[in-house]
């Protein structure tokens, strides 16, 4: 029976030693790249606001949308998670301390050649602002007059929220381009089964 039982420990013992998981970041692009345009306030026809629907991953770190303007409709990719990605691997601390707004200002872009207004919001504010009522919005990931930015969230890291467009121009349509990506937080699979664990093991006098 003592034979057994030491068989049986001996293999939970290896079994932890060769198994463990580690958490490892990774970005991960919520929308396509986007393009659209919005009409100024009086000309007849078209929309001077249009919203994209953000649907965050489970285990969102942090987010970041990025946009920038054009008078004319041109493909213009920004890239946005493939910079945030060397961003993230770059960090000499680890993504534990989360990237700053300072680090995301340095996103490349083209620049805008029109300002709009952009709203972070939840879904009954994004209502609202469709309907063009009053609305409220969270500052941390809004902005007033910016022909081109690169924002920050981490305010808001599970569910849905609504990123809103307004052209504020009375007589100038201007075209959006738009990409979101998010860091999230994965575990991965470690084989920590190496020659200084196995020497630990036989040292313990279980093995």
């Amino acid at each position: 029976m003592k034979i057994v039982f030491t068989i049986l420990l001996s293999a939970f013992c290896i079994v932890c030693f060769s198994q463990s998981y580690k958490t490892v970041y990774e970005v991960v692009s919520i929308t396509e790249p986007q393009i659209f345009y919005l009409n100024s306030k009086l000309r007849l026809g078209g929309k001077t606001r249009n919203s994209i629907k953000v649907d965050l991953p489970e285990n969102t770190i942090q987010w970041s949308y990025v946009f920038t303007t054009s008078l004319s409709k041109q493909s213009s990719q920004i890239n946005l998670k493939d910079q945030l990605s060397d961003m993230v691997s770059s960090l000499p601390g680890g993504i534990a301390a989360g990237l700053t707004v300072g680090a995301i200002s340095q996103i490349i872009k083209p620049t805008g050649a029109g300002v709009v207004d952009v709203y972070l919001a939840r879904y009954e504010e994004y209502l609202n602002f469709n309907n063009g009522e009053s609305f409220s919005y969270i500052i941390e990931g809004s902005r007033e007059n910016f022909k081109e930015g690169s924002i920050l969230v981490d305010d808001i890291k599970s569910g849905s929220a609504f990123i809103c467009f307004k052209n504020p121009s009375p007589t100038e349509g201007i075209y959006v381009i738009v990409e979101v990506a998010a860091i999230v937080a994965k575990k991965e699979y470690v084989d920590e089964w190496t020659l200084e664990n196995k020497q630990k093991l036989i040292n313990s006098g279980e093995f």
